[in-house]
């Protein structure tokens, strides 16, 4: 058994939680890219980690958000920065020139409807098997060619312990640590959405946002649905959002955490 913690820096990760809801929160993701790094150790370097729960750091973003003067309202307007494509996000087809024989330049072409931050979190792996030093530069290059949350991860250093405690005070030395607290958000409305909703803008609960923590299929996946990713089982699904709270690296430090205590992924 051994604990691998990974600092990373990621460039544009995505906000989107839902089509409504914007945070700088990949907590499925991160979940989904340790299971990921994982996987591929053991095809190419024959290196399994075996992991079975992550913990999650919160140290640093910068959301991708733009301030411009509104000379009419005498403000400064903040907008989430938005991206121009060669084709529509809703056609296939180009956009036509509005004039024959005009180019079709990136300013008559659709926006892309996104929200992203560049991000610096921590995850400590809770991992079945032992990890030594000299497969550190094998995690870390396999980090190199990953994605989180579709941003490209810069930088990534690893380092492994033998033992929970030596683990858990490296991981914790700033930041946030990262929980779940849908459970406890839920319980004081009997509509969930609007529970996480008043615990966020509540003060007594801390830091919480919401942050979507998986996905429920709306059907069966099919398996000749034009436009699937590499011709593999399509399903349509709904986000699951669910509510975290950062605490302090300080306060967290202090409590009896375990590695029970961590994120688990399932299916």
């Amino acid at each position: 058994m051994s604990y691998l913690i990974i600092t990373l820096s990621a460039s544009k990760t995505n906000m989107l939680q839902s089509l409504k809801i914007l945070s700088p929160a990949p907590v499925m993701p991160a979940l989904m890219l340790a299971h990921a790094l994982d996987q591929e150790l053991r095809k190419r370097h024959r290196l399994t980690l075996g992991v079975r729960s992550v913990g999650l750091i919160h140290l640093h973003c910068n959301p991708w958000v733009e301030h411009m003067e509104n000379k009419d309202k005498g403000i400064i307007e903040s907008h989430v920065v938005q991206r121009r494509a060669g084709c529509m996000f809703d056609k296939g087809d180009l956009v036509k020139p509005k004039q024959k024989g005009a180019a079709c330049g990136p300013q008559q072409n659709s926006m892309q409807p996104m929200a992203l931050a560049d991000i610096e979190w921590v995850l400590l792996l809770d991992c079945e098997h032992d990890i030594s030093d000299e497969s550190i530069p094998q995690v870390e290059d396999m980090l190199g060619l990953m994605r989180l949350a579709g941003g490209t991860i810069r930088r990534a250093r690893a380092e492994v312990f033998d033992t929970w405690t030596e683990a858990k005070n490296r991981a914790l030395r700033a930041g946030f640590w990262i929980e779940d607290v849908t459970e406890e958000a839920g319980s004081k409305d009997p509509d969930p959405m609007l529970a996480i909703l008043k615990a966020i803008g509540d003060p007594n609960t801390g830091w919480v946002v919401p942050a979507n923590l998986g996905y429920a299929l709306l059907e069966a996946p099919k398996t000749d649905r034009r436009g699937a990713r590499d011709g593999l089982p399509h399903a349509f699904a709904e986000n699951m959002i669910g509510a975290i709270r950062y605490v302090p690296a300080g306060t967290a430090r202090k409590r009896n955490l375990s590695p029970s205590d961590l994120w688990r992924y399932g299916w």
